[in-house]
């Protein structure tokens, strides 16, 4: 048996952009396609979505934005299922209307709960780590930039319980690139 084999990442693991790349056995292309630049996973124009399902746990996501989102741009990272993308969802989003970031979350029946978040312009053009703790009651939204970790949003209404995917998503062809992605204590489902 393979030492991969025996490994129990419960614990978590780190999805290394640097060391996996644009790797389309942990990633499934919904749209676009996948690439690696400069030791980041670049999401430009695509859509994916791991095979990898996640129940409850912290989930960090390094992300560099690269700017206010123009006319007809819309980005998504969190946990998502593409095939029901409104049943126990949570996930961060911004689209083209403003300059304001949200905190989606959709409790197991697509019941919506969503936080306005102003954005900091310390969020553009580097990399940030943007942190989703979901818990079996709660969903928190934190951030760590410049000026450290701090909540954004807490959500207790709109909690659901269903596995998720992680999910990547920017709608038009920009450098959205993502350092790591890392996943503490979760609950894995294959």
């Amino acid at each position: 048996m393979a030492y991969g084999e025996r490994y129990d990442n419960r614990e978590g693991y780190t999805y290394d952009a640097t060391v996996k790349g644009a790797d389309t056995t942990f990633w499934s292309v919904i749209e676009g396609v996948i690439a690696a630049a400069s030791g980041k996973l670049r999401i430009s124009g695509d859509r994916v979505a791991s095979y990898l399902q996640h129940r409850f746990g912290r989930f960090i996501f390094a992300i560099n934005v690269p700017a206010i989102p123009a006319a007809g741009t819309t980005r998504r990272w969190g946990l998502r299922n593409p095939g029901a993308p409104t049943r126990g969802a949570a996930y961060y989003e911004q689209d083209t209307s403003t300059t304001t970031l949200f905190a989606r979350s959709y409790d197991n029946w697509g019941n919506l709960q969503s936080t306005s978040i102003t954005a900091d312009t310390d969020w553009y053009a580097r990399e940030v780590e943007y942190i989703i703790n979901w818990e079996p009651d709660r969903i928190q939204y934190q951030i760590n930039d410049s000026d450290g970790y701090r909540t954004l949003a807490t959500h207790t209404t709109r909690v659901g319980t269903l596995p998720l995917a992680l999910e990547l998503h920017d709608t038009v062809a920009e450098n959205f690139d993502v350092g790591y992605i890392t996943v503490e204590r979760p609950d894995l489902i294959a």
